[in-house]
C-alpha cells in the first residue's frame, strides 16, 4: 500500500515481517543461482579465468540497469517495481541454466555470451529492482532501530543462504555432474520469483513514487554539486571494486589454483556466508560505538589483508597447511556485510529524506558500474596478459593477480578517510591508533 505521509507505525512493523519473509526465500533462491553456482558452471565449462572474472564483476556492473527501476517505480511504487524486476531477473537466471547444454551439444561460444548475458541481466534487473530500496528501508524504519534492522535482515539473509549453500556442497559432493549444477539453477530461479510476492507486503510512502517521477538530470546535478555526495560516490566505488577484485578471484583461485573440488569449493563459499553473519553484528555494535564512516574504514583495511594472505598461500601453495585457504574467505564474508552496512547507514544518516532516490540512484549506478566497467577491464587485462605467459593457470598466476590488485586498491583507504565525520566520531577521544581515521 503507498500512503500519502510516512507509513504508521503499525504498518512498518508489519512491512518489517514481510521483508524478513522475502530474504529468507530470497537467500534459498539467490544461493542456488548467485556468485557461487554461476562461478562453479563457468568453470566447469572451461571458460576462461577473463570470463569467469567478469562474471563477478557483472554483479555490479550490471548496475547500469538501475534507471530502469527508477521509470517502473514512478508508475507503480518502489515495492511493485522490485516485485516485477525479482520475477525478471530470475527468468534470467534460466540463460545462465541453459548455457549448460548449449556447451555441450552446440557451441562453447555461444555458451560463454549466454552466461554473460544471464549474468548480466540477472544481477542488472536486481540493481533495477532495489533502486529505491534504501529509501523504501528507511520509510519502514525509526532512526533508532534502523543499524540493528539492517543488521537483522542481512543476517536473516546470510543464514538462509548459508543454508542453501548446505544443500549444494553436499549435492556437489554427491556428483560432480554439471547437469546437478544445472538443476540447482533453475531450483533457484523457480524459488526467487516465488519470493517476489512478499515484496508486494511492503507498504511505503508516497514521498518514493513522487521522487522518482521527478526529471533524473536536474536531481543528479544538484546532488552532484554536495561534496558529502560525490565523496560517497567515489568511498562506495572503493569498496565496490575491492570486493570484486578479491572475492570472486578468491574462489577461482582454490578450485583452479589449488585443484579443489566442486564440493569443496561451495564449502569456502559457505565459511564466506557464516563470516558474513559475523560481519555484519560487529558492524552494528560498532557503528553505535564508532560511527559508521571509521567502521567501513576499518573494513577495507581488513579486507585487504586478504591481498598478502594470498600472496604467501601460493608462494607457499604445497606446503602451507590447506585450512589456511579459509582465511580469505573469513575476510571477505566478515568484510562485505560490514562496509555495506557502514556505507548504507552512512547514506541514510547524512542524506535528507527527499534528496534520497536521486542521491540513492546516482551512488548506485556510478559507483556500481564504474567499478564494475573498471574491474572488468583489470581482470580481463591481467588475465588475458597472465596466460599468454603462463599458459595454464598456476599458483603463480594468482600471486602475480593478487599484488596488481592490492597495488590498485591501496589508494580506496585515503578516499573513504576523506569522508565527513558524523557527530558520533566528533565526540570520541582521538585516540593515537585511530588518529589517521580524522
Amino acid at each position: 500500500m503507498i500512503f500519502d505521509g510516512p507509513v504508521p507505525v503499525e504498518n512498518q512493523k508489519r512491512s518489517q515481517r514481510n521483508y524478513m519473509l522475502f530474504l529468507v526465500f530470497n537467500g534459498f533462491a539467490y544461493m542456488c543461482l548467485g556468485e557461487t553456482v554461476i562461478l562453479l558452471i563457468a568453470i566447469k565449462l572451461g571458460s576462461p579465468d577473463a570470463v569467469v572474472s567478469a562474471l563477478g564483476a557483472m554483479v555490479f556492473f550490471s548496475f547500469i540497469l538501475l534507471p530502469l527501476g527508477k521509470i517502473v517505480s514512478a508508475k507503480v511504487g518502489a515495492a511493485r517495481s522490485q516485485s516485477f524486476f525479482w520475477v525478471a531477473r530470475n527468468c534470467a537466471g534460466l540463460l545462465v541454466a541453459m548455457a549448460v547444454p548449449v556447451s555441450l551439444y552446440v557451441n562453447g561460444i555461444l555458451a560463454e555470451i549466454m552466461l554473460l548475458a544471464g549474468g548480466f541481466f540477472f544481477y542488472g534487473f536486481r540493481a533495477a529492482g532495489v533502486v529505491l530500496s534504501q529509501p523504501l528501508l528507511g520509510g519502514i524504519t525509526s532512526p533508532s532501530e534502523r543499524a540493528s534492522f539492517l543488521s537483522k535482515s542481512n543476517s536473516i539473509s546470510a543464514a538462509t543462504s548459508c543454508m542453501a549453500l548446505v544443500a549444494v556442497a553436499v549435492t556437489c559432493q554427491l556428483t560432480e555432474s554439471v547437469w546437478a549444477l544445472m538443476a540447482i539453477a533453475i531450483c533457484g530461479s523457480c524459488m526467487g520469483a516465488t519470493s517476489s510476492r512478499f515484496i508486494l507486503g511492503i507498504d511505503e510512502s508516497g514521498v518514493l513514487r513522487e521522487s522518482a517521477k521527478k526529471p533524473l538530470v536536474g536531481e543528479i546535478r544538484m546532488a552532484l554539486s554536495e561534496e558529502v555526495v560525490r565523496k560517497q560516490v567515489a568511498g562506495v566505488f572503493c569498496t565496490n571494486l575491492a570486493i570484486i577484485l578479491l572475492t570472486p578471484t578468491s574462489l577461482i583461485t582454490v578450485k583452479r589454483g589449488f585443484c579443489v573440488s566442486d564440493g569443496n569449493a561451495v564449502i569456502f563459499s559457505i565459511v564466506q556466508w557464516l563470516s558474513s553473519i559475523g560481519g555484519s553484528w560487529v558492524a552494528s555494535k560498532l557503528t553505535r560505538k564508532l560511527g559508521p564512516r571509521r567502521v567501513a574504514i576499518l573494513s577495507y583495511l581488513l579486507i585487504l589483508a586478504i591481498v598478502p594472505l594470498w600472496i604467501f598461500l601460493t608462494s607457499f601453495a604445497g606446503h602451507a597447511p590447506r585450512l589456511l585457504l579459509f582465511l580469505p574467505f573469513v575476510l571477505a564474508g566478515f568484510c562485505f556485510f560490514a562496509m555495506n552496512n557502514s556505507m548504507t547507514h552512512y547514506f541514510l544518516q547524512t542524506v535528507e529524506e527527499q534528496k534520497r532516490v536521486a542521491v540513492s540512484l546516482l551512488i548506485y549506478t556510478a559507483s556500481g558500474m564504474g567499478a564494475g566497467l573498471t574491474a572488468l577491464c583489470i581482470t580481463s587485462t591481467a588475465f588475458c596478459i597472465l596466460e599468454r605467459y603462463y599458459g595454464i593457470p598456476s599458483p603463480e598466476t594468482y600471486r602475480i593477480y593478487f599484488i596488481i590488485a592490492g597495488i590498485l586498491l591501496l589508494p580506496g583507504l585515503m578516499i573513504l578517510s576523506s569522508l565527513r565525520p558524523l557527530p558520533v566520531e566528533k565526540r570520541m577521544h582521538k585516540g593515537a591508533f585511530f588518529k589517521f581515521l580524522w
